[in-house]
Parts: C-alpha cells; structure tokens; sequence
C-alpha cells in the first residue's frame, strides 16, 4: 500500500472519529414529556362522558365531603346535562379538553362546607432541555374558584381574582388565563397541581377542573464542538502531516 493510500484511509477514520465526536458532545433540542390537558386520551382526543382520566388525580382537604386521596379523576362530556347544559365551558367550545372532576357524572359535593381539591399531573424534561427557556402557557376554569398553580409543589402565583361567591358563575363558564409559567422547573419529573375551592352548597354542587395549556421546552445551542472534538481534530491533522513527511514506501 502506498503511503498515499495510507494517507488516504488515515483521514477517512480522523473524519469518522471527528463525526462521532461531534454527535456525542454536541448539545440536541430539548424534548419534554408530554403535558397533557384534562380529559384527554394518550392522543389529546377529549374522553367520553365518565371516561377515567389516566392523566391526572385528585385528592382533597378533610374537610370535603367525601374526601379524596390520590383518586381518579373522570371526563365530564356531555353539553345537554347539567351542569353543561349553561354553566360549565360546554364541550363544543373547543376539541382539546374536557371537563373532569372526581365522580362519575358531575355528582354533587360539599352540601355543608366548601370543599378543597387538588388536581395533579405530571410531566417530563429529558437531559437537553434549557430550563430558562421553558415555560408553560394556555387557560383554565375551575369550579368554583382556582386558588392557585403550583409547579413542583411551589406557587406560580396563578390565583384567580374573579371568584366572589356560589353566585357567581365567571370561573366556570369562562376562561382564565393562566400566568405564563417560567420558573421552578427540574429535569426529570415534573409536577403540576392546580387548587381548586368548591364553595359549599347542599343540592346541585358539583366541583371541576379544565385546563387547556402548552408546554414549551427551551431548548440549548446544537452542534457545538465540545473541548474533546476539538482534540481529536487536533490529532488528526498532525497524524496526516506525519504521514506526508514519510517516504514513498513500495507496494
């Protein structure tokens, strides 16, 4: 082989090496877990009415009457039944969420004294994304009155300022924005919780939640040689000078 040839097979594997290198070191975009609206299946397709919702829980402060820990939640689909049928954001207002709440059917909670409910999900951020940059958007409702959003058990200062009572209907049959969410994100597990109040009511008092948000994930620089890439490249180029200064070797 001629040293030409060697020359040649040499700066074919630096190249290799280089490549391998680059894709190795190199930060990718970032890509988060999805975060899934209320009443959604795993395809974002809103559920059926009384459909099990395997996205989010629901547990409740003592105080609520009947009290949940970490139970399931379910769909709440059907615009010509109350409380759909004029109070609740109906279904046809948009294709992706739904309504859910912690009974079969909207049943009625709290007849005595107001109840407290946390809603829960989670989410996940793999290794490359950029926590400055992610942030959380979109709206809620909730009834009656959304206390607060926490990320990672920590408040996103997201309390509602339109709940003033039973009578008024504004947290539910419109939409809040919800505070961009910018800060207080890990890699890994995610958790979102949003508190809701249900005001106490003996007949006719269902509690519910109905979140349609975005999750964007911040993502870093791509393809940026690391200090290791920039050492093998710097290897490379000296073996082929090396290789240059050689003399012509027979076949």
């Amino acid at each position: 082989m001629s040293v030409f040839k060697k020359l040649s097979t040499s700066t074919s594997m630096v190249a290799a090496a280089i490549a391998a290198a680059a894709l190795c070191t190199s930060s990718t975009a970032g890509y988060a877990g999805q975060l899934y609206n209320t009443g959604v299946d795993n395809l974002g397709n809103p559920l059926s009415n009384g459909a099990l919702d395997t996205h989010y829980t629901v547990s409740s402060h003592p105080s609520s009457s009947p009290s949940y820990s970490g139970s399931p939640t379910y769909a709440v689909n059907n615009d010509g039944v109350f409380p759909q049928n004029g109070f609740w954001i109906p279904q046809a207002n948009d294709s992706f969420s739904a309504w859910i709440n912690p009974t079969v059917g909207a049943q009625s909670v709290d007849p005595s004294a107001d109840g407290f409910y946390d809603y829960q999900t989670t989410f996940t951020l793999d290794p490359t994304t950029n926590l400055l940059t992610t942030v959380i958007s979109g709206e809620w409702a909730t009834d009656n009155c959304g206390l607060d959003i926490l990320l990672n058990g920590v408040s996103t200062g997201n309390a509602m300022t339109n709940c003033s009572g039973p009578s008024n209907y504004t947290p539910f049959d419109s939409w809040t924005l919800i505070n961009p969410i910018t800060a207080g994100f890990v890699l890994g597990t995610n958790t979102l919780d949003f508190l809701v109040q249900n005001y106490g009511q003996s007949s006719g008092n269902p509690t519910g939640l109905r979140v349609d948000a975005k999750l964007a994930p911040g993502t870093e620089n791509v393809n940026v040689p690391e200090p290791i890439t920039l050492s093998l490249f710097g290897a490379g180029l000296a073996g082929a000078v090396a290789m240059r200064r050689r003399k012509k070797m027979p076949l």
